[in-house]
């Protein structure tokens, strides 16, 4: 049985690939770029905010890039905290409980690094940086 994970990521990276292919490669490799930046950025901002009573949470923060290098992964996964005996509670830590508030560090970094992405994906794309406009249909 798969473990869980508490993750920010991007699914379906298909249909971004065929958009990106009208572009040209020159654009797909700005674009592989950009994501990668992206992921970095998400992760320092993270790893900033996760809290460190004991710093297992932290050291075992992932950020995974897809092998497309078109999306990326950042959060925890279950068997990493079962494998060492601990419950899983990134998302306890994330959302808070009844009797503990959030000290969220994923949607946080995640929400932060929205625009930022958006602005440098969109001037990575502009025909002036060398990438053809995609075709009309």
């Amino acid at each position: 049985m798969p473990g869980h994970a508490f993750t920010l990521s991007t699914k379906n990276t298909a249909q971004v690939q065929n958009m990106l292919r009208r572009y040209g490669q020159v654009a797909i490799v700005r674009a592989k770029a950009v994501v990668q930046q992206s992921a970095d950025r998400t992760f320092a901002m993270a790893q900033d905010l996760c809290p460190r009573d004991t710093g297992f949470m932290a050291e075992h923060m992932r950020k995974d890039v897809s092998e497309s290098g078109l999306a990326y992964e950042v959060g925890f996964r279950e068997e990493d905290f079962t494998a060492a005996g601990k419950d899983f509670y990134p998302v306890h830590q994330e959302f808070g409980t009844s009797k503990m508030a959030a000290q969220p560090c994923i949607f946080p970094a995640a929400a932060a690094e929205r625009p930022r992405f958006k602005r440098a994906l969109a001037d990575a794309l502009r025909p002036s940086r060398g990438a053809a406009p995609p075709a009309r249909r």
